[in-house]
């Protein structure tokens, strides 16, 4: 896995507190950033869910029974 370098500015109150508490602060911000991007991978999944939820209610079922039929007798 290739890896990228980012810099960050905090205040240096902060940083000295981090380093008083022994924090590594690469593998903080690295956990943040994941989980950052699980938590948009997921509000997105609802969003689809939510349009794809809209979608299938607007098919009745007589309908969905009929294209499986249909399906089934092509084969």
């Amino acid at each position: 896995m290739k890896t990228c370098s980012i810099n960050v500015r905090v205040e240096k109150e902060l940083l000295e507190q981090l380093q008083s508490f022994n924090v590594n602060i690469s593998e903080l911000v690295r956990k943040a950033l994941r989980l950052e991007v699980e938590s948009i991978r997921r509000q997105r999944l609802k969003e689809n869910m939510a349009i794809a939820s809209a979608a299938l209610k607007k098919i009745s079922m007589a309908q969905i029974v009929k294209d499986i039929r249909e399906m089934r007798g092509s084969r």
